[in-house]
């Protein structure tokens, strides 16, 4: 993970690799594109770059093959790499040296390379481009060199894909030379050690030559994807201005934490941020994480302050709350609505807690007021029962009873069972649902939409009676997990601060306290919260393996990062801006972005191991910046 780099263009299409080993993951691309239901696919792989000079040829690029071969090596002339804006790759051969860039089109699946060259000798630069047309959940193998048909002469060439698909490749090349081949098992370490396939075979489609002499010379090779069934993604400005470079500023920019360390933390959340924002004329949302996952209900709506309202994106977000209404089915948001999968509980919590804090940066009373039937009518799912045996009981307790499914955040379904069940009630589920009904309360007292006071009163009196009964347990001074018919799992996790970082508060400050302590004594750790205490039999302390035992270690003490941001809100609510409270939230973020620094980490990946804080998982995952950007905009605020 030290070494990938990462650039996105607000579509969900990327491109990624690692600066000196090539592609090491079967996500990694040169463009990786995306349609407007964020269904990507590799396109063009890599590109084989060699140099000839004085007789000699000397490669750029590294490949590695079945083997753990690998074949050219072209990092041992690499002399500098950075990711300020763009991927840089400066290269010294000899007496050439060559810097190249890597820029991705705003919301257009087009991935530019820029080679600023300074040579002593005449040489020839030879680009062959490596193709594929496939899932980047798959592997792809070729039969036969007619797979792809190329056509196009000097400066202009084009590749059908296939009878909807066509990739263009523009640029100032000297000559282009077809010559289609198939290279044959090249290797993803990264995969085999994820237990998944590993081998896939590429496409080359010829050769893209550059004749220079000896001085300075600017250059470039363009990749521009088009679908004729996809017109949602598609840009018809090629210029060069519309190339992704740094990021545009926030209003983050003019926050002062008074510790240049705290500042330039905020400053690296601010410039990642819009990495995960999705905008095309179909869909509008926020991607869970890279290089994986889609936008999530639970997850877009868990970042949604973070990485909107607190950067002052409010036209943004208005928008997403509009797009994402109309998902709604049965009172519940989808996880994954591209696939309408409706699986998750909080989802549709959090996305009305979400609308609460929209309107309260923004108090756009006509959006909320136009909202509150659709908003009456989750309650009334939620309370009345809808799938998964969802319900409100009478205690006013909030439940779900199918035990096939995980509903919360924690997930994780090895062999058609949850790993951590936790139904029927779960403890930040309780916590969510006491905000959305006060939520509703506030909402429906302004905008007299209803009379549904008396009902909701009623609700929230009995869940905070039956909550303090039966989830706070004296033995262990915490909060069980989850309670099933006055069963009570009181293993120590840390889903009580997701409930406490919110508004409304349901345990008293002392209680409150003593979760914190324990919290601070079992599951801290300088990256995240462990989402399980070591004093468990259950506790698994490394993350890694096959994914069935990555995903029983999922949520059995493999460290979360986000966790870490819903920890210091809790902190601040209960204890309050003062002095000691602030100095300790800072102490514990500059722990976290030293060991991000000390781990020479350019994103922030979506766990870490328990034991080791050794870095897992997806690359890059939306809340952890999100939760993070709240709690400093919060020391602010």
């Amino acid at each position: 993970m030290q070494k990938e780099y990462l650039i996105t263009n607000r579509l969900g299409a990327y491109s990624s690799s690692t600066y000196d080993l090539g592609n090491t993951r079967k996500y990694h691309g040169l463009l990786v594109v995306s349609n407007s239901n964020i269904e990507r696919k590799v396109i063009v792989n890599r590109l084989d770059e060699k140099v000839e000079f004085r007789g000699r040829i000397e490669y750029l690029s590294t490949n590695i093959y079945k083997g753990n071969y690998i074949n050219p090596s072209g990092h041992k002339w690499l002399r500098n790499f950075s990711l300020e804006d763009d991927p840089l790759f400066e290269y010294l051969i000899e007496l050439i040296r060559i810097k190249k860039r890597i820029k991705l089109a705003d919301r257009s699946n087009k991935v530019e390379i820029f080679y600023d060259i300074e040579t002593k000798i005449p040489f020839f630069l030879t680009v062959k481009p490596l193709l594929t047309n496939r899932s980047f959940h798959a592997l792809s193998k070729f039969e036969n060199t007619d797979t792809l048909k190329v056509s196009g002469n000097y400066n202009e060439v084009s590749v059908d894909l296939d009878q909807e698909s066509h990739l263009d490749i523009t640029g100032n090349f000297s000559e282009f030379t077809e010559n289609k081949d198939i290279f044959y098992n090249f290797e993803y370490p990264v995969e085999r050690e994820r237990g998944y396939d590993f081998l896939e075979d590429l496409f080359s489609i010829g050769d893209f030559t550059f004749n220079f002499g000896s001085g300075k010379h600017k250059i470039n090779l363009r990749f521009s994807y088009h679908n004729n069934n996809d017109k949602q993604t598609q840009s018809n400005n090629l210029d060069s201005g519309i190339l992704i470079g740094k990021p545009s500023k926030s209003n983050l920019d003019t926050f002062d934490l008074q510790n240049n360390e705290l500042n330039e933390f905020l400053h690296f959340l601010d410039q990642k941020a819009d990495d995960f924002i999705i905008i095309n004329n179909k869909r509008k949302s926020i991607i869970a994480g890279y290089h994986w996952f889609e936008d999530w209900g639970r997850d877009t709506f868990i970042s949604f302050r973070g990485l909107l309202l607190c950067r002052d994106n409010f036209n943004l977000s208005r928008n997403i709350i509009l797009d994402w209404m109309k998902h709604i089915r049965n009172g519940l948001i989808p996880n994954r609505p591209g696939l309408k999968e409706y699986n998750s509980l909080d989802a549709t919590l959090w996305f009305i807690v979400s609308i609460y804090y929209y309107w309260q940066e923004t108090q756009d009373d006509k959006l909320i007021q136009s909202l509150m039937p659709q908003i009456s009518n989750l309650l009334q799912n939620l309370i009345l029962g809808t799938k998964y045996g969802i319900h409100t009981l009478k205690n006013g307790l909030l439940i779900s009873t199918d035990n096939s499914k995980g509903l919360t955040w924690m997930d994780a379904v090895v062999n058609g069972q949850a790993v951590t069940p936790r139904t029927d009630a779960a403890v930040e589920i309780q916590m969510l649902w006491y905000n959305v009904l006060n939520i509703y309360k506030v909402f429906e007292s302004k905008f007299n939409s209803s009379n549904d006071n008396y009902y909701i009163n009623l609700i929230l009196k009995n869940l905070k009676k039956t909550f303090n009964e039966l989830f706070w347990v004296d033995k262990t001074q915490y909060l069980a997990d989850s309670v099933k018919q006055n069963n009570r799992n009181i293993e120590i996790r840390p889903n009580p601060v997701i409930g406490m970082s919110l508004p409304f508060k349901l345990l008293t400050d002392n209680k409150a306290k003593l979760v914190l302590d324990k919290i601070q004594k079992k599951l801290l750790t300088k990256v995240g919260l462990k989402t399980l205490s070591p004093d468990s039999e259950k506790y698994i302390g490394e993350y890694k393996g096959g994914q069935e035992d990555r995903d029983r270690a999922y949520h059995n003490g493999t460290v979360w990062p986000w966790l870490l941001g819903f920890y210091l809100k809790s902190y601040l609510n209960v204890y309050g801006k003062t002095e000691v409270s602030k100095n300790y939230i800072k102490s514990k973020l500059l722990d976290f972005w030293r060991e991000v620094q000390n781990q020479d980490l350019n994103y922030l990946p979506e766990v870490f191991s328990a034991d080791t804080l050794e870095p897992n998982g997806c690359l890059s995952q939306a809340w952890n910046y999100a939760t993070l950007i709240e709690v400093l905009y919060d020391l602010v605020n």
